[in-house]
């Protein structure tokens, strides 16, 4: 009987869960954080490309499209090929995207059409997560660690983009693309499956 339950993740974890899951935690929360910051550097960068804000509203658009289609996709993919793969694969996209658009998106075509891929294949690190953290924790601290979760991306919501607003200024939008990708690339550390 201890089997069943311990599958259904109401028993005791596999593995230390408080580590385990703290590393889920941090890398989601890290990877998650270029989501929050794209429509206003989009915004940004079309003002200071282009000097109009239209561009920017296409981007955004682009983006938000790409990342619905990604929600369908990667559910359908999540069953069909397991989670690794998607991660790996997504990580590796959205990656590439982001340093293509650090070096090449000074054409409005460009921008709106890399912001759909951006969005398209960004990485499902909140996916991810949410099935992992039943597996590795017990139903008492399952309600605790979303908790914490959900906190930690609408902290991002707000200081994220305030920091890039910031740092565009100094560093300069194409650095902004290359640290996201960066932190794109960490961000799937976390999220594997054993």
């Amino acid at each position: 009987m201890a089997p069943r339950s311990r599958e259904l993740g109401s028993s005791a974890p596999r593995e230390p869960a408080g580590r385990r899951a703290g590393v889920l935690l941090g890398a989601t929360a890290l990877g998650r954080v270029p989501v929050t910051v794209f429509a206003v550097l989009f915004v940004l960068q079309s003002q200071a490309e282009f000097d109009r804000f239209d561009i920017g509203g296409f981007a955004v658009l682009a983006y938000s499209a790409g990342a619905a289609a990604n929600g369908v996709i990667v559910g359908w993919l999540f069953t069909r090929v397991g989670q690794r793969p998607v991660i790996v694969v997504s990580t590796v996209l959205a990656t590439s995207a982001l340093l293509t658009a650090a070096v090449t998106m000074h054409d409005p075509v460009l921008m709106v059409v890399l912001a759909g891929a951006i969005g398209l294949s960004f990485p499902p690190l909140h996916i991810g997560s949410r099935v992992i953290y039943p597996r590795i924790l017990t139903d008492a601290k399952l309600l605790r660690v979303y908790s914490i979760d959900v906190s930690l991306i609408q902290i991002s919501w707000i200081l994220a983009p305030v920091a890039v607003v910031a740092l565009s200024a100094t560093v300069g939008i194409d650095a902004i693309y290359v640290v996201l990708a960066a932190v794109t690339s960490q961000g799937r550390e976390g999220t594997f499956d054993e």
